[in-house]
């Protein structure tokens, strides 16, 4: 079987990291599958165990989280939709899988929508990979574009986020909002999968590692609030038996990174700009101070670590539901307090630190986490 892979990302590691996932335990499943990545982004930071095509004229960047649209033009578009259509004919692959689209990535419509209709013609099975339950473009295009796939696979356990999702709807006073979810994932339920949540191969053997007097201080989820990070690198004179890592990521900006690296040494913070992956450090340490991204928040709940949550609360002005409802769930779990970035202080982080140390984690059934493994169910029995 022959799958190729379509995703693309804003310097950040999220995406990315649960895409690759998911592809090496796809292949873990089916180990006679030839994998390959078209990839819209900019080069990656770290290199891929698999083939990856890196797409010209990569259009998105750190620069969306300011605010800032993304717009190709006409030509860039032909240019990336050639070199698809190249890699594509060459692969020929029986398997096509999108990230986050059609949930996402609205601006990728001009390029992807060309590429799934030639596709399905050609008869390959398409198939989109959807990291959470939340739609964040315009759902007449949802309804335009999802028809296209043969299945939409939601990265996550059904009896978890949709629900809390719909619970945090209806306590944020936003019942119509969660009636919309309601009825749309109600009317799709015969397209959608809930595979349960993605996790790389790796990171099994580090579950019930012993813990260490460590505080993990990460971003994840974004390139933005800048100030927790601040802050969280003051705490080490108010948590003195412990120590602090700080790994703010590979989209932090030259002025961030210099102003971080300044505070951790003069608090004696051990400092790394960015890791290929912090779950050594999740599984060994006694919390975590992090915003409320998939790949972070997953980790937490397979790891049984206790965090505070600093979830992302709006995008270009707007309500950001996302990491809002998820951090919701993390804390209602019993995995740690969430916190407003505005008006945060030093105070309120040590605080709320403190608490976490008191908590005890409800775990989830292991079999939430079989994400990978039912993803390559579904692909074999359709390709059978």
């Amino acid at each position: 079987m022959r799958i190729a892979f379509y995703f693309t990302h804003c310097e950040t590691l999220g995406h990315t990291t649960r895409i690759v996932a998911l592809a090496e335990g796809i292949k873990g499943h089916l180990p006679e599958t030839s994998l390959l990545f078209l990839q819209g982004g900019k080069p990656l930071l770290y290199r891929q165990p698999f083939p990856l095509v890196d797409l010209p004229h990569p259009f998105y960047s750190r620069e969306v989280f300011a605010g800032k649209k993304c717009s190709p033009t006409k030509e860039q578009v032909k240019e990336r939709i050639k070199v698809m259509y190249e890699h594509l004919s060459k692969f020929e692959p029986d398997v096509f899988i999108t990230e986050y689209f059609p949930f996402g990535r609205e601006d990728c419509i001009q390029e992807l929508v060309p590429i799934l209709n030639w596709l399905r013609k050609k008869g390959v099975k398409l198939y989109a990979s959807i990291g959470y339950p939340v739609i964040s473009t315009q759902i007449q295009k949802v309804e335009l574009h999802h028809a296209q796939f043969d299945k939409l696979l939601i990265h996550t356990p059904e009896e978890y986020d949709l629900p809390y999702l719909l619970k945090y709807l209806e306590l944020s006073g936003l019942t119509s909002v969660g009636k919309w979810y309601k009825q749309f994932f109600s009317r799709h339920k015969e397209k959608i999968v809930f595979t349960g949540y993605v996790l790389s191969p790796s990171l099994y053997a580090l579950r019930d590692k012993g813990r260490e007097k460590t505080i993990v201080l990460s971003r994840g989820g974004g390139v933005i609030y800048p100030k927790f990070i601040v802050l969280g690198l003051q705490l080490p004179p108010l948590f003195k038996d412990m120590h602090f890592v700080c790994v703010p990521g590979p989209a932090t900006s030259e002025k961030e990174g210099l102003l971080f690296k300044k505070l951790a040494e003069l608090y004696g913070v051990e400092y790394h700009p960015h890791l290929p992956t912090l779950s050594h450090l999740f599984a060994t340490s006694t919390a975590s101070i992090n915003m409320a991204g998939y790949g972070t928040v997953v980790q937490l709940l397979y790891l049984g670590t206790r965090s505070v949550f600093v979830a992302r609360q709006k995008e270009n002005n707007h309500f950001y539901l996302e990491q809002q409802y998820r951090a919701f769930m993390a804390e209602q779990l019993g995995f740690g307090p969430v916190l407003r970035y505005e008006n945060l202080n030093k105070e309120m982080l040590a605080e709320a630190l403190r608490k976490t140390f008191m908590l005890t984690p409800i775990p989830l059934p292991l079999s939430c986490f079989d994400g990978a493994t039912k993803t390559a169910q579904v692909i074999a029995d359709a390709c059978a």
